[in-house]
């Protein structure tokens, strides 16, 4: 009788180390995958402020659109921009602007640039050249040529919903 019970024991005692053991698995598991979401969440951050700051730096530079900085401050001081309007601009510098304002529109609608930082980085020139009527004539002008009334939607709609946000505030 003492035999069998003494058996029992270490069946039990070997029962209760294997039990313990996957617990202590799980808790490993569980904190591995808690410390890998949160090494994610960082990586998309540091990731859309790269992005971020490439698009800024193609837009407010001349390193790669040369008109861009130009183009800008044209819009802030409400002067002529496009050469057919007594302006400087050609037509593709124009349409380069609006095309890197409609990328950072989509970033944005993907997630991948956070509102906070669209808002912050872009909102105000993107609302004055949205309000800016030879801009927006070019859009219609363009929009008319190719038949295609969804040229530049998402800059429109970037510039809608910053206004909005603006007003909110």
């Amino acid at each position: 009788m003492f035999q069998l019970i003494k058996k029992i024991r270490v069946i039990f005692n070997k029962v209760n180390l294997a039990v313990i053991l996957h617990l202590l698995e799980i808790v490993v598991l569980i904190v591995g995958l808690y410390l890998v979401i949160i090494q994610i969440s960082d990586s998309r951050k540091v990731n859309s402020g790269q992005i971020a700051l490439d698009i800024t730096r193609d837009i407010y530079s001349d390193e790669r659109y040369p008109k861009n900085p130009e183009i800008i401050k044209l819009i802030q001081r409400d002067q002529s921009i496009l050469i057919n309007s007594g302006g400087s601009i050609d037509e593709e510098d124009i349409d380069n602007l609006l095309g890197e304002w409609d990328l950072v529109a989509r970033f944005n609608q993907l997630g991948i640039l956070p509102d906070d930082l669209v808002y912050q980085q872009f909102s105000f020139d993107i609302v004055r050249a949205y309000n800016n009527k030879e801009i927006r004539d070019y859009i219609n002008r363009i929009r008319a040529k190719y038949g295609d009334n969804l040229m530049y939607a998402d800059f429109e709609w970037l510039a809608k919903w910053a206004e909005e946000t603006s007003n909110a505030k």
